[in-house]
């Protein structure tokens, strides 16, 4: 059914060319599947001997690298850290949680994502990053202890034996093998000086460089799916898979295949130009993959100047605009949490955890020491974001998204929610109303559309109406946009329409208030319910019906005044990163008469 409802978005013409494609591709697959490579089978004669040109390259990263030791000292111990959680290492295929080994020998195509018994994927996915290993290296970098080198080699023999090329669940994403790939060139960076990385543990890498470089070359996305607008995953696997040929080439001391080079920089290029326009904002509509597709380019970019390659062009069309968007959008070093945020991060050496944005505000100034300040914030509603920052003592800040719900084609999957007209609002450096997230992709159904639902964010809900339908891709998109302003203390008006419902919402500003109005107009008699999430941090106190008073960590009283909806508060849980959850409260109510005025008054 879902096939047969993606099939209208296609002309004959796109058809012809998914058949092709999928025809070829298929052939492909099936003789490689013929094939079974193994890392062992390419002779270990490739040690890194030019040490002062890797020197050289770390000199051409202008950030600087952060104190990892306490985690690589855990490491050492056998205890990974995976979404925040600390886990007992055992097995690159076994997940933490169930304790299961997932299947081994089965070609990567093949694998599946959902196994009955066994845990979420993306746990197994996360430890095949070996993003752990880049914080030994780093360790190493910084302290000069063998143990750390002694360690890495121990980890990397072990993923050989247990990871076999193109074979697992390990290998099914190609975006996964572009992080590996980074990953192992970062280690490689960091260890080059010791004379026992050189000549015993370069070589087990260089030779999963070499096969991983294939594996992404052969069946990366947009080499066969030609239909799709583009994504994450095509800008992390070309960035990955550039960055390894231009490494490989660099330690063969030789220039990488041109023409490959070519046509990866046209198909980033082309992905790039429907995800970043000109004004910056991240057409994904997800804060995580604005950070995780900043850093990408940021790596892309250091690796570039430093492998005497600069490219300019995306440097000043896509890199500064998504780097001053996300300057813009962060409040007190911090993102808003919207969208779908699986905690994935590239730039691992330079950070103190996945969401640390620290390192993409010190590229920019490298950059550039024109930073985005707050009067330029209407720029970026062009493209459906609405960010407003007050010059007051409060340091209010409001995130709005009510653009296009999607520039994506109609049925293909994004990272997006029904958020529309949902409200994120921060004031004196503490969140307030939050975004619920997203928990787990892969375990239920039901908990991915729970997460992504109208009624998990901070707007009015009707019944079981959803602004869009989700079904592994998203149909039935509604109308949404921001109307003229009527008022000087108006800062925004937006309306959103689907299935029979209008919803506007307007927001004035006006000293230490911010009034929120809902108007709602609709075809049925279907019940209509106002929420907001709460941060864990916030205590709420209901007075009545009407009135709700919160305390912020630092005791200040923010007093709500609802007129039009009886309203309570309520246990709720929200999802600041993925596998992660935490208890709040949220505050709920059935709206009467279609209309309801919330008026927020903050104490200065």
């Amino acid at each position: 059914m879902l096939f047969l409802r993606k099939l209208r978005y296609y002309n004959i013409k796109s058809l012809t060319e998914v058949v092709f494609y999928r025809i070829f591709r298929d052939l492909t697959l099936h003789q490689e599947k013929g094939k079974k490579q193994l890392y062992t089978d390419l002779p270990l004669k490739k040690s890194l001997t030019n040490t002062h040109a890797i020197t050289n390259i770390l000199q051409h990263f202008p950030l600087h690298i952060s104190d990892h030791t306490k985690e690589a000292n855990d490491i050492i111990q056998g205890n990974i850290n995976i979404f925040d959680h600390c886990y007992s290492f055992s097995n690159y295929l076994q997940d933490p949680i169930s304790k299961k080994i997932w299947p081994s020998n089965v070609f990567f195509a093949d694998a599946k994502t959902t196994l009955h018994g066994y845990g979420d994927v993306k746990y197994v996915l996360e430890l095949n990053k070996l993003n752990h290993l880049v914080l030994l290296s780093t360790t190493y970098y910084q302290t000069k202890k063998v143990k750390y080198i002694h360690y890495i080699e121990k980890q990397i023999n072990q993923w050989i034996k247990e990871v076999l090329y193109e074979r697992s669940v390990a290998n099914k994403i190609t975006m996964d093998i572009a992080f590996r790939s980074i990953n192992l060139i970062f280690i490689s960076l960091y260890c080059s000086e010791n004379k026992y990385f050189q000549t015993k543990v370069y070589p087990l890498i260089h030779n999963i460089l070499i096969l991983s470089e294939r594996q992404m070359r052969k069946f990366s996305t947009p080499r066969w799916f030609k239909t799709g607008n583009g994504a994450n995953h095509t800008i992390g696997e070309m960035v990955g898979l550039i960055i390894t040929q231009r490494w490989l080439g660099f330690i063969n001391n030789e220039e990488p295949n041109q023409k490959y080079i070519q046509q990866e920089y046209a198909w980033l290029y082309e992905t790039l130009s429907k995800l970043i326009p000109s004004s910056g904002v991240y057409l994904e509509n997800s804060a995580n993959y604005t950070r995780l597709v900043s850093e990408f380019l940021v790596c892309l970019n250091m690796f570039e100047q430093a492998f005497g390659k600069e490219n300019l062009y995306i440097e000043e069309k896509y890199l500064m605009p998504i780097l001053n968007y996300l300057n813009s959008l962060s409040y007190c070093g911090e993102l808003p949490n919207f969208g779908d945020n699986d905690a994935a991060t590239v730039l691992i050496p330079f950070k103190i955890n996945f969401a640390d944005i620290k390192p993409l505000h010190a590229y920019l100034e490298t950059l550039t020491r024109i930073i985005q300040d707050d009067s330029q914030l209407e720029k970026y509603s062009k493209d459906g974001h609405f960010i407003w920052k007050s010059n007051s003592l409060l340091n209010l800040y409001i995130f709005i998204r009510f653009g296009n719900w999607s520039i994506f084609r109609p049925g293909a999957a994004s990272h997006l929610h029904c958020d529309l007209l949902s409200v994120n609002l921060y004031a004196k450096g503490h969140p307030l109303f939050i975004d619920k997230g997203c928990y787990f992709y892969n375990q239920s159904f039901d908990i991915r559309r729970k997460c992504l639902s109208t009624v998990s964010h901070n707007t009015i809900s009707i019944s079981d109406l959803e602004q869009a339908d989700y079904n592994n891709g998203w149909f039935n998109y509604p109308k949404s946009k921001a109307l003229e302003k009527d008022a000087d203390d108006c800062i925004f008006i937006g309306c959103v329409e689907y299935k029979g419902v209008v919803h506007t919402r307007q927001l004035n500003h006006n000293s230490n208030t911010i009034i929120v109005t809902d108007k709602i107009e609709k075809e049925n008699d279907k019940k209509v319910t106002l929420n907001y999430i709460l941060h864990e941090s916030i205590v709420p106190n209901i007075i009545d019906t009407n009135t709700v008073i919160l305390f912020t960590p630092l005791k200040d009283k923010i007093k709500i005044v609802f007129e039009g909806v009886e309203i309570g508060i309520y246990e709720d849980e929200y999802f600041p990163h993925y596998a992660t959850k935490r208890a709040t409260h949220s505050l709920r109510g059935n709206i009467i008469n279609n209309v309801v005025i919330t008026k927020i008054i903050f104490e200065e």
